[in-house]
């Protein structure tokens, strides 16, 4: 399973994230970002991606069935954009 499947699935995975999800969902992340070339859109992705996935964690503790599928949905566009600057920057077909 490569990275971005991974974490769709942690995504999906309906169960609050313990702190061991969420570091390893961080870091995932952080291995499909440090394979861009440029630093600071890498660390803009992943702030992005952080507070996408801290809004999930709330929503999810909360229990708002709608407001956790939006949440679900801005964390997977954002790691299918994450992706995809990774494939073109190491040289993959999408």
């Amino acid at each position: 399973m490569d990275i971005a499947h991974e974490l769709i699935t942690i995504i999906d995975d309906p169960a609050i994230p313990d702190k061991d999800r969420i570091m390893k969902t961080r870091s995932l992340v952080e291995a499909m970002t440090d394979r861009l070339d440029d630093s600071e859109a890498a660390g803009r992705m992943r702030r992005t991606f952080n507070d996408a996935y801290l809004n999930l964690q709330l929503a999810v503790m909360a229990d708002h069935p709608s407001m956790i599928q939006q949440c679900r949905q801005q964390c997977r566009s954002i790691i299918a954009e994450i992706d995809l600057a990774a494939r073109a920057a190491s040289g993959e077909a999408a």
